[in-house]
């Protein structure tokens, strides 16, 4: 049962917005912790861009796929996977968050990736951390968060805008 009252909309980037363009798995789309490789190099797709993706509470604490989600299936399981840190050839570093959609029987339905700091496309991204274990702490404390009870998001100038 997902409780609608305090919905969250996410800016995230499908699997397939992101890929291995140099590593182990070259062309796999990014995915859930046991299937990546650290140093594997990544890159988000020219035409990439964020897409709503807005989730409520759902059973046990879990989060679920709220209806009128730009992405998924209502009423879903959305399970925190992994925080990935991420570096570019100059140093920097950014982080992003794999979300996995799971259908009623447990099967992956979809994969997406929540940034936690900007990605640019085009840009080559060396995976160098995969961090199991805190997930749930970091989305707390995202500030691309915004609970609403419609899917919106806020850009940089302050003002929130709709998916």
């Amino acid at each position: 049962m997902v409780t609608e009252d305090c919905v969250r909309a996410l800016p995230v980037y499908t699997a397939s917005d992101i890929t291995v363009v140099s590593g182990a798995n070259p062309g796999d789309e990014i995915s859930f912790a046991d299937e990546l490789d650290l140093d594997d190099i990544y890159e988000v797709r020219q035409t990439a861009a964020v897409q709503g993706l807005t989730v409520a509470p759902g059973k046990d604490c879990a989060l679920a796929i709220a209806s009128g989600s730009a992405l998924g299936r209502a009423g879903h399981e959305v399970h925190l996977d992994a925080t990935l840190t991420m570096m570019t050839s100059t140093g920097v570093t950014t982080e992003l968050m794999v979300m996995v959609e799971v259908d009623s029987v447990g099967y992956v339905a979809a994969i997406y990736a929540l940034p936690l700091t900007q990605l640019i496309p085009c840009t080559e991204y060396i995976l160098i951390n995969i961090d199991r274990h805190c997930a749930r702490a970091r989305l707390s404390e995202a500030a691309c968060v915004s609970f609403l009870r419609s899917p919106r998001a806020a850009i940089a100038a302050g003002a929130q805008i709709a998916f």
